[in-house]
């Protein structure tokens, strides 16, 4: 599998948590999820180098985590 595709997949992943917290959440983690969505949707969109993509990637889901802690089992469970 390609770094695009799983660009893709994260996306993916993301708005899954996004949908599934979106009554329970509190607003920062909702923004931070918003960002993090529109960042890895950007990455995916442009041609940056791989490397640069991956780091930012990175530390974007590096940020989504800080917010939400249980996130790690949400996508443990839709990766099966």
């Amino acid at each position: 599998m390609n770094n695009h595709n799983l660009l893709k997949r994260v996306l993916i992943s993301l708005k899954a948590v996004k949908a599934s917290i979106r009554d329970t959440a509190e607003p920062s983690v909702s923004e931070q999820l918003d960002q993090a969505i529109c960042e890895i949707q950007r990455l995916i969109d442009d041609e940056e180098s791989e490397k640069r993509a991956h780091s930012k990637a990175l530390v974007c889901l590096g940020k989504v985590f800080d917010k939400l802690p249980s996130v790690v089992a949400l996508i443990k469970l839709f990766s099966g």
